[in-house]
């Protein structure tokens, strides 16, 4: 298994861009892991250009199967004051297969600050079930740890499709935080699965992630909420919140999930 931080690591410049080929352990059925993909993205536009700020927001939509060699290219949209857009391609076997809109943000002063999200009440890490070592999961969660802690165990033929978990890396290195929390956010199973009975294939279609700036160690435990609100002909509108082991807010997720059940 080749650890989180060296997979990024491997990133090598091209001449409009980064190559790379992840191994075998970062598979999710005919793809690679779209949780890195999307960190690749982000690696690629912090290497392209390293005076960026902190990253606030990123849309990814997710074209085809990402296999084999991996094109990476990072490209300039604009930069104000304050702010800065960044897009990135990744290719693969002749096509896109995710593109990507990156915003990254200084901080501004404002009179106003608001926090309602909020974590509690949840249990720690130490009595939930071990997901990812059950048998049939993905290859790619290997390089998680992941500890159920509430709502439903996925293909449970539940009523509300809903997880409460714990997720970490099982190694981040150097690796920055937004880079790292990038892919843990894709760690957690689809909302969707407690609904089935049994396992199916399906895809993300498009994700959007929003980054509350909190200042964390990517290394630690992080709580993770999924739920979907909405599953109707073949796609789950499904949100993530993900907080820190304090309970401090670290970012909002949505995605669209393509069903083939």
């Amino acid at each position: 298994m080749t650890p989180f931080s060296e997979t990024i690591a491997a990133l090598k410049p091209e001449a409009d861009g980064y190559t790379v080929q992840p191994d075998e352990n970062w598979g999710q059925g005919r793809t690679v892991f779209g949780g890195l993909v999307a960190a690749f993205a982000v690696e690629a536009a912090r290497r392209a250009y390293p005076d960026l700020p902190s990253l606030r927001s990123a849309q990814f939509t997710l074209a085809g199967p990402a296999q084999g060699v991996l094109h990476v290219r990072p490209e300039l949209i604009r930069s104000g004051k304050s702010t800065t857009f960044i897009g990135v391609d990744v290719r693969a076997n002749g096509g896109i297969v995710m593109r990507a809109v990156l915003t990254f943000g200084q901080a501004r002063p404002s009179r106003h600050a608001l926090n309602l999200l909020r974590a509690e009440p949840f249990q720690g890490p130490e009595g939930g079930f071990s997901l990812f070592d059950s048998p049939g999961a993905p290859r790619n969660t290997v390089n998680f740890e992941g500890r159920l802690v509430g709502g439903h165990a996925p293909f449970s033929g539940a009523a509300v499709p809903a997880l409460e978990m714990w997720l970490r890396h099982r190694e981040t290195g150097a690796v920055s935080a937004d880079v790292a929390l990038t892919a843990l956010a894709d760690a957690s199973p689809p909302a969707v699965f407690p609904l089935f009975s049994a396992p199916a294939p399906i895809s993300t279609v498009t994700w959007t992630v929003d980054f509350c700036g909190a200042d964390v160690s990517p290394s630690g435990w992080f709580f993770a909420r999924t739920t979907s609100g909405f599953v109707q002909d073949g796609f789950s509108f499904q949100m993530t919140e993900m907080f820190d082991a304090a309970g401090r807010p670290v970012l909002v997720g949505r995605q669209l999930v393509a069903l083939y059940d």
